[in-house]
C-alpha cells in the first residue's frame, strides 16, 4: 500500500486596508505576521527538507509586503519610531490605548514588564499615569512580542525580551529588524519554492468572494430563501481579470506561473473552475462540504482522500477537497494542549485516514488547509514545538509522506469525477457571511452603482487608458471580501467603522477619477451594529436657544448626552474632532448640540464639517455647515437614492454647534423610534464618526412624556 499523501496548504492574507487619501496603511497586521508566522512558517519547515508543503500567498498581501519594503507606513509604525519624549498627548493616548492589541495569554502574560505596563493602563484608564520610561517601553514591547521564535533566535532580540526596561537605540534595533523582516519574506518563500520543498500558490488578487463576483444569485444555490440586493451584481469579467492579475503578479514575482489556486475562502463555482482553468492553473481547493453537495449519488467513506477532476469549459482542473476537522484540530484546539500529545493525536488520525483510503496501488491524498497565520498567536510558543514534532513524526513514517500539491498530481493517480460544481464557501457551504444581511446587501449596492456608473461612462464617452485603469483599480479592492465580512452581525471588530469609511471612500474615488459627483448615500455609515450607551438619557423636553455659545449649564443639563471615548479616536487625525454629543428634543424639534475639541473657526478654515444622519422611517442626512451656516436635509431611499435637498432647521455655531430640525421635516411623530449617528467631514472625505460602531437610540416624544421620566 503506498503511503498516505498529507497536502498542507497554508493561506496566508492580510487586507489591503490601505487609506486611499494618505496612502498609508491604517492597520499595522502586515508587519506584525511578517514577524511572527510568516518568517516561523518558513523557518521550522527549513528544518525538515523532507516535509513538503504548499503555501497560498495572496497577492495583495505580497504587495502589501513589497510597499512596506519599499518604505510605506502606518500609524503604529510611525509612533513606533518616534522619540517617547517628543509624543503628544494625543500620541500618547493612542499609543496606551492599541499597543495591547495581541494575545494577553501567549504575548503579554509571559513578559513582567509588558504586562505591569497593561496593568497600570488597566488600573488608571488612560495615558496619565505613563511617564516617558512607560512609554518608550510600550513602544517597543508592542513590536517586540510579533517577533517570532525564528527572530527570536538572534542574541541582540533575545537579549531584550531579558532586558524589558528599553531605551531609544533599543527601539531603532527592534524596528531595523522588523524591517528587515519584511524585506526577506519573498526572497524566503522564492528559495523554498526554487529548492523544491513549497509550492506557492495563489489567490484572486484582491481576495473576493469569485462566486458572487459572477453572479449574486449563486447565492441561492445554497439558501433559496436568501434576501438578496435589489440590483444584480454579476460581472464574471472582473472575477476573469482578479485571476490573471493575479497570475501575472505571481510570475514576475517568482518566476513563473503558478499552478493552483485557493479561492478565498474556498468559495467556488462552476463558472470559477471554469475561469480558473483558462488563467491556466491545473488545480484548486475547496472544502470538504462542496464535495458532498456536487455528488447527486451516494459517496464512499474515500471519496474526501482522492483527487477529483472537474470538466469546464475551459477544460479540466483537477481538485482537492479538504479534511475540515483535521484543519481545525491545528487552527482552533491543539494550541491549548501539550505539543508532543497534540502532533501524536494528528499522526493518529491520519494513520486511521490512511487504513480507511487504502484501495490498493492508487495513492491517497488528505487536504490540511487552513490559515497560516493567524492560530499561532494562541500557542504559547508560536506553535514551533507542536509543528516540529508533526514534521518530525511524518518524516520518519514510511506510511506517511507530506507533499505539494502539484507533486500529488503529478504522479497522474487515477481522479474521481465531480459532474458539477456546488457553489459555496468552506463557511457552512454558503455564502451568508458575505451578502444576506442588511449591511451586507447595502455594501453590495453601492459596489454595484460605482460599477454601473463606470461602465456607462466607458460606453458613453471612453476614459484614458491610465483613468480606466486606476478607477477598475478601486473596484477591484472594493470587490474584496474582508469588507462583506465585517458588515452584518457574524463578527465583529473594534475598527469596523474605519472599515467602512475605507470601503466607501474606494468607491468614492472611483466617481471622482470618471468626472461623476458621488451619490450622497456613499456619506451614510453602512455600519450601524449596535445601541451606544450614553452616559445620560433626556430626562425631560428641553427649549435651548441655540446661539452656537454655552449660555447657561440649564439649558442642556436634561438633554442626553454621549461623550467621545478616548478609545474612538480617529484615523486621520491626531486627537479627536467632537468632544461630546447632546441630544434634546421637544413636541415638535429635535435638538443637537456638538462640543468640538478644537476652536470652531479653525475647523470651519480648514473646510470640516459636520453630517448627522436620522435613522427612522426613513434615512436622512443632516448637512451641517460651519461656514454657510446652514443645515441642508437629505433624503435618501434604501437603495441610497437621494431625494430633494432643501434647507431646515436653524443652526447656531461660534462656540458649540447646536440647532434644531422639526420632528416633521424628519418624517418623525411621537413613538417612533429615532437612531442618531454623528460624523466629522472634510469635502467627501469622513474623518471620524461617533458612536463608532452603532448608534445613538431613542423615541420621539409624546405630550406624557415629562410624567413617564419625571424624577425628584
Amino acid at each position: 500500500m503506498p503511503p498516505l499523501s498529507i497536502a498542507f496548504l497554508w493561506h496566508m492574507h492580510q487586507p489591503y486596508y490601505k487609506d486611499p487619501d494618505t496612502g498609508d496603511y491604517v492597520l499595522p497586521w502586515v508587519r506584525c505576521h511578517a514577524t511572527k508566522g510568516y518568517t516561523d512558517m518558513a523557518a521550522v519547515l527549513a528544518e525538515f527538507p523532507d516535509i513538503h508543503q504548499t503555501f497560498n500567498l495572496v497577492p495583495s498581501l505580497l504587495l502589501q509586503l513589497e510597499e512596506y519594503g519599499a518604505g510605506a507606513h502606518d500609524r503604529f509604525l510611525e509612533l513606533s519610531a518616534k522619540p517617547a519624549g517628543e509624543l503628544t498627548r494625543d500620541e500618547i493616548a493612542f499609543i496606551t490605548d492599541n499597543f495591547f492589541m495581541c494575545n494577553w495569554e501567549t504575548m503579554i502574560a509571559p513578559n513582567k514588564r509588558y504586562r505591569e505596563l497593561h496593568g497600570r493602563r488597566e488600573r488608571a484608564a488612560g495615558a496619565n499615569s505613563f511617564g516617558e520610561q512607560d512609554v518608550r517601553d510600550l513602544q517597543i514591547w508592542w513590536n517586540l512580542v510579533w517577533f517570532g521564535h525564528a527572530l527570536r533566535q538572534d542574541p541582540a532580540i533575545a537579549a531584550l525580551f531579558d532586558k524589558g526596561w528599553f531605551d531609544e537605540d533599543d527601539k531603532q534595533l527592534v524596528l531595523d529588524r522588523q524591517a528587515q523582516a519584511v524585506r526577506d519574506i519573498v526572497p524566503l518563500y522564492r528559495d523554498l519554492a526554487a529548492k523544491g520543498q513549497i509550492e506557492i500558490s495563489t489567490s484572486p488578487f484582491y481576495h473576493p468572494i469569485l462566486p458572487l463576483l459572477c453572479d449574486i444569485e449563486l447565492a441561492r444555490m445554497a439558501l433559496p430563501n436568501m434576501q438578496l440586493p435589489r440590483t444584480r451584481f454579476k460581472y464574471p469579467e472582473d472575477a476573469r481579470m482578479q485571476l490573471n492579475r493575479a497570475v501575472e503578479y505571481h510570475t514576475r514575482l517568482f518566476g513563473s506561473p503558478p499552478r493552483g489556486l485557493w479561492p478565498p475562502e474556498g468559495s467556488v463555482s462552476q463558472e470559477v473552475a471554469a475561469l480558473a482553468a483558462d488563467a491556466g492553473l491545473v488545480w484548486m481547493a475547496t472544502d470538504q462540504d462542496i464535495l458532498f453537495r456536487s455528488q447527486r449519488e451516494e459517496i464512499d467513506g474515500t471519496d474526501l482522500y482522492a483527487a477529483h477532476r472537474l470538466e469546464t469549459s475551459h477544460g479540466p482542473i483537477s481538485i482537492i477537497f479538504r479534511d475540515r476537522q483535521l484543519s481545525d484540530l491545528i487552527g482552533f484546539s491543539y494550541a491549548r494542549n501539550e505539543p508532543r500529545a497534540a502532533a501524536d493525536d494528528l499522526v493518529g488520525r491520519l494513520h486511521q485516514i490512511s487504513k480507511k483510503a487504502a484501495s490498493g496501488a492508487q495513492p491517497a491524498i488528505v487536504g490540511i488547509i487552513l490559515d497560516g497565520e493567524n492560530p499561532w498567536e494562541y500557542y504559547s510558543d508560536g506553535g514551533r514545538d507542536f509543528l516540529r514534532f508533526l514534521y518530525e513524526a511524518i518524516s520518519r513514517d514510511p506510511e506517511l509522506r507530506a507533499v505539494t500539491m502539484s507533486e500529488y498530481l503529478s504522479e497522474d493517480p487515477r481522479q474521481r469525477v465531480v459532474k458539477n460544481l456546488f457553489a459555496g464557501s468552506w463557511i457552512a457551504h454558503s455564502f451568508d457571511t458575505w451578502i444576506g444581511e442588511p449591511e451586507e446587501n447595502a455594501a453590495w449596492e453601492a459596489l454595484a452603482g460605482a460599477r454601473l456608473k463606470l461602465a456607462a461612462r466607458i460606453d458613453a464617452d471612453g476614459l484614458a487608458s491610465d483613468v480606466l485603469d486606476r478607477a477598475m483599480d478601486e473596484i477591484y479592492i472594493a470587490e474584496a471580501s474582508d469588507w462583506f465580512w465585517w458588515y452584518g452581525k457574524d463578527h465583529f471588530s473594534y475598527s469596523e467603522a474605519t472599515f467602512d469609511i475605507l470601503f466607501r471612500a474606494r468607491l468614492a474615488e472611483v466617481y471622482r477619477l470618471i468626472g461623476v459627483d458621488a451619490p450622497p448615500h456613499l456619506k451614510v455609515p453602512i455600519t450601524k451594529k449596535g445601541v451606544a450607551r450614553p452616559q445620560r438619557e433626556p430626562t425631560s423636553l428641553i427649549h435651548p436657544k441655540l446661539e452656537g455659545v454655552d449660555t447657561s449649564y440649564y439649558e442642556w443639563n436634561l438633554a442626553g448626552l454621549y461623550v467621545v471615548p478616548a478609545r474612538e479616536g480617529t484615523m486621520h487625525r491626531s486627537g479627536g474632532i467632537v468632544r461630546r454629543i447632546y441630544y434634546g428634543f421637544d413636541l415638535m424639534n429635535l435638538y443637537l448640540r456638538i462640543d468640538a475639541n478644537q476652536d470652531l473657526a479653525l475647523l470651519r478654515e480648514e473646510g470640516i464639517g459636520f453630517a448627522v444622519y436620522v435613522l427612522g422611517k426613513a434615512e436622512i442626512r443632516l448637512q451641517v455647515s460651519l461656514s454657510s451656516p446652514t443645515i441642508r436635509l437629505l433624503e435618501l431611499t434604501p437603495e441610497g437614492v437621494p431625494g430633494t435637498e432643501r434647507q431646515v432647521g436653524k443652526l447656531g455655531a461660534h462656540e458649540i454647534v447646536e440647532f434644531y430640525v422639526h420632528w416633521t421635516d424628519l418624517m418623525l411623530e411621537a413613538g417612533d423610534e429615532v437612531k442618531v449617528i454623528v460624523t466629522a467631514e472634510k469635502e467627501f472625505l469622513e474623518l471620524e464618526r461617533w458612536p463608532r460602531n452603532g448608534y445613538i437610540r431613542f423615541q420621539v416624544p409624546g405630550p406624557d412624556f415629562e410624567i413617564t421620566h419625571w424624577r425628584a
